[in-house]
């Protein structure tokens, strides 16, 4: 319990069970792997308590549906951490695209290892009204009509994961860049856990021998394109 101590956590548990028989919590959030969401927030239903489930909510719609189902049985409320439709952000950038202050913003495919009933991947390719074309890949791995892309659009920068396992990893997001033709390659994606961790610096040393920019940006800074 050395984290508790350190971050000065009043009440931790080993257990989930144990968790779920604390009269003091209503609210389970639930961002474990996508194959134990299902388990998790049945038990979290049944316990009473509402639950936040991360994306992808369940792994196929059968199961989804038995916990929707209990959730109404107990009153009780299932929110999926996916959704951004209601946020005051973005109806803000809607209504700025919408009015036009942004650019053109062109949603295209995107290919991610794990997908949710309902849901397509997708990334965005943004016209700034400033004159630059910034590519945002999303969660993908590699894929041709990023070539595609590359013809149709004069990209200033790419916004490319380089985590590998679930996305591009660093050997293809090179690729990515040059189907793309960008100008600098933005990396993300990667070392917010063990099987995703790269080291940017080594992306970017990489990047330059074959002739493309790479500007590395660190947690809570901002880029000025």
């Amino acid at each position: 319990m050395l984290l508790t101590l350190y971050y000065k956590i009043e009440h931790a548990y080993n257990d989930l069970d144990e968790m779920l028989s604390d009269k003091n919590i209503h609210i389970v959030y639930i961002a474990t792997p996508h194959n134990m969401h299902y388990e998790m927030m049945l038990k979290s239903l049944k316990a009473g308590k509402h639950v936040f489930c991360e994306k992808a909510i369940t792994v196929n719609s059968r199961q989804l549906e038995e916990c929707v189902k209990v959730a109404k049985k107990n009153n009780l409320v299932i929110c999926d951490g996916v959704t951004l439709l209601h946020m005051p952000l973005y109806k803000k950038i809607k209504k700025m695209i919408e009015d036009g202050e942004i650019g053109k913003v062109k949603m295209v495919q995107a290919f991610h290892s794990c997908g949710a009933p309902g849901g397509t991947p997708c990334g965005f390719i943004i016209q700034f009204n400033n004159g630059k074309t910034v590519y945002y890949s999303g969660d993908t791995a590699l894929f041709g009509d990023m070539k595609l892309f590359g013809e149709l659009f004069d990209i200033d920068y790419a916004v490319l994961p380089i985590g590998d396992n679930y996305t591009m990893g660093p050997d293809d997001a090179l690729i990515a860049a040059k189907f793309l033709k960008a100008k600098c390659v933005i990396p993300v994606h990667y070392s917010t856990w063990p099987v995703i961790e790269q080291n940017p610096a080594d992306f970017k040393e990489e990047a330059q021998k074959q002739g493309i920019a790479v500007k590395i940006v660190k947690a809570g800074e901002s880029l000025e394109l």
